[in-house]
């Protein structure tokens, strides 16, 4: 039987952020089990009422580390290439969603922010070089972004399109600055970016001009309370699982993640599925004996190895911690 936590195209066990705009199978795996899903909604909302012929945007997600906030921006990028872009070939990859998230900076940019925005510059003009059909006149030194950008402005006005770029994350307030100025300068680009760092980022982007601040769009993702755990996880579950209740006791599943969460990392939805894909693949040989035990819910909550979790010491089969 198919692991219902499985993640098409991640490689197994990895937490790997959902993708639907490259993975289109990922739209359907949001649940509402953290603050996501509000944040979501709230951007579908928004963008009704844009008018990206005359202004871009800068979306700007914010939360802790691991929280899912690169599921949010990707899933926002698909919702809005899709509406604004179109989109005949849903399997596709999006011609005009322009990913750095994942691009690193050399160490000796990490002080420079000129420096970075002129390589995200450049690398937004080599992966549109294959799609647009530049001017001959198009200017494409990077160096002098603040004129690169609004010409790219007016050749996606000629294709009735927008472009989006995921931005590399960063907690630079200095460039989210630049990005902010720039949406609101160029008309049909939309910049996404993230950051941990929340109430620097805030008080910068709240010192920006009007027209600035107009162009900015703030969704803040949060971790999983820790005294909802045991709730956000049964809910996912029930999202996955058609018959949840044959597979495991939700009041076994509510003790242990309301037991171990507060003393954990960043509880997330992306963590939960990687504790119920493993606890999916140790029952799967034992689904004759009923729903799965409680001490296994612990030993795949702390990465126990099968049988491993009564050798240390530290609980029961049937009392648990």
């Amino acid at each position: 039987m198919t692991n219902p936590f499985d993640i098409p195209e991640a490689p197994p066990g990895f937490n790997q952020p959902l993708c639907p705009w490259r993975t289109p199978e990922h739209a359907g795996l949001y649940a509402d089990v953290d603050s996501s899903l509000a944040q979501l909604d709230r951007f579908a909302t928004a963008i009704e009422d844009w008018d990206l012929r005359r202004q871009g945007k800068l979306v700007l997600v914010t939360g802790e580390s691991g929280c899912g906030k690169t599921s949010v921006v990707n899933h926002c990028a698909d919702v809005l290439d899709r509406r604004m872009n179109g989109r005949p070939d849903p399997g596709r990859p999006p011609e005009l969603v322009i990913d750095l998230a994942r691009h690193r900076y050399s160490r000796r940019m990490n002080d420079d922010q000129v420096a970075r925005v002129r390589e995200v510059c450049e690398q937004v003009i080599i992966k549109l070089g294959d799609v647009l059909a530049f001017p001959p006149n198009f200017p494409t030194d990077a160096k002098a972004w603040r004129i690169v950008y609004p010409q790219l402005s007016k050749v996606l006005g000629r294709y009735s399109r927008i472009l989006v770029v995921l931005l590399p994350s960063t907690d630079a307030a200095k460039d989210l600055d630049e990005y902010a100025y720039l949406a609101g300068e160029c008309a049909r680009i939309v910049f996404f970016s993230e950051s941990s760092e929340r109430d620097e980022v805030d008080a910068s982007l709240d010192a920006l001009n009007e027209t600035e601040r107009r162009g900015i769009v703030r969704l803040r993702v949060q971790a999983v309370e820790p005294s909802l755990a045991g709730q956000h996880a049964m809910q996912l579950i029930r999202h996955r699982v058609d018959d949840p209740e044959a597979w495991v006791n939700p009041e076994d599943v509510m003790e242990a993640f309301g037991y171990l969460a507060g003393g954990s990392p960043t509880m997330s939805v992306g963590r939960m599925n990687v504790i119920f894909r493993r606890l999916w693949d140790d029952w799967q040989g034992r689904r004759s004996e009923g729903p799965v035990p409680k001490a296994d819910i612990y030993k795949s909550m702390l990465g126990e190895p099968s049988g491993g979790f009564e050798k240390r010491g530290t609980a029961s089969q049937e009392e648990g911690p």
